[in-house]
């Protein structure tokens, strides 16, 4: 009972071993702008400082517009 327990012990340390050595690498992701959502409007920073705020529903056209 015990050689069962420790086979099975075993082969799931190196089961989790095997499995986490596959993961792949995270990529950092450069942030841009911050978004605030209010009431009804959304304010939108740039990492330049610069603030817009436009109504919650023209938001993927500011963004499109301005190049944020």
């Amino acid at each position: 009972m015990a050689i069962l327990v420790t086979v099975v012990f075993g082969l799931g340390m190196f089961g989790g071993l095997a499995i986490g050595s596959i993961r792949t690498k995270a990529k950092h992701i450069k942030t841009e702008y911050f978004i605030e959502l209010r009431e009804n409007s959304v304010m939108i920073e740039s990492v330049d400082g610069y603030l817009y705020e436009c109504p919650l529903d023209s938001l993927p056209s500011v963004l499109l517009k301005d190049n944020l």
